[in-house]
C-alpha cells in the first residue's frame, strides 16, 4: 500500500496579537454576511495549497524550505470583502508587498520541481475569516492591522468530524535584512 502522505499548505501565521483582531474582525463581518467563522487557531494567509504529499516530497519541501532566502516583510490588512462564489468573506492587504508576491512565487518554483501540479486560479493573498458567507461588507468598515511578517509555516491539514485541524509542522525564518533574496537552490 502506498502511503498518499499529508494534505499540506504553506502559509504566513499571525501572532497572536493578529489571530485576535482577525477574530474580532470575522465576528463583525458575520453579523453582515452570517456563515461560518473561520477557527481563531485557524486563521492564516494561504501562500501555497500543496495536498496530498507523499513523505519523499514532504521532506525535499522541508529542505528547500529551510534553504531558502527570503526577506521579512510588513503590510496591513485593511480592506474585506465576500467572494460570491465560493462563498468566502476574507480580509485582504490593499498594498500587496513585493516580497510577498516574491516568497510565493519562489514557493510554487519549489513545489513544481518537487512534481505538484500548480493550481490554475490565480493566487490571491487574503486571509479567510467565513464560508458560507452571502451578501456585502463596506471595506470602509474595517480597522487596519498591521503585520510584521518574519517567518512562513508548513501546515497539515485534517479534516475532523468536528470541522478542519491544521497543525503547523515547521516554520522557517525571513530574513530581516533588505535584498537578501538569494537561495541555495534554484529558485
Amino acid at each position: 500500500m502506498t502511503d498518499a502522505g499529508k494534505r499540506l499548505f504553506l502559509a504566513c501565521w499571525p501572532d497572536e496579537r493578529l489571530r485576535s483582531e482577525l477574530h474580532q474582525q470575522s465576528r463583525r463581518l458575520h453579523k453582515q454576511t452570517g456563515g461560518r467563522r473561520t477557527d481563531r487557531n485557524n486563521l492564516h494567509m494561504t501562500l501555497l495549497f500543496l495536498g496530498n504529499t507523499a513523505p519523499e516530497q514532504e521532506q525535499s519541501l522541508r529542505r528547500y524550505c529551510r534553504a531558502l532566502e527570503a526577506d521579512a516583510f510588513s503590510m496591513d490588512i485593511d480592506r474585506v470583502g465576500v467572494w460570491k462564489r465560493p462563498r468566502i468573506a476574507w480580509a485582504a492587504p490593499s498594498n500587496v508587498p513585493a516580497a510577498l508576491t516574491e516568497l510565493a512565487g519562489r514557493l510554487q518554483k519549489i513545489a513544481e520541481l518537487l512534481g505538484h501540479t500548480p493550481e490554475k486560479r490565480a493566487w490571491r493573498p487574503h486571509v479567510t475569516l467565513l464560508r458560507k458567507a452571502s451578501g456585502q461588507v463596506s471595506q470602509n468598515e474595517i480597522t487596519p492591522m498591521h503585520w510584521d511578517v518574519d517567518r512562513f509555516v508548513l501546515v497539515e491539514s485534517k479534516t475532523r468530524s468536528e470541522g478542519v485541524q491544521y497543525r503547523v509542522i515547521e516554520q522557517y525564518d525571513l530574513n530581516h535584512r533588505r535584498g537578501a533574496v538569494s537561495s541555495r537552490y534554484p529558485v
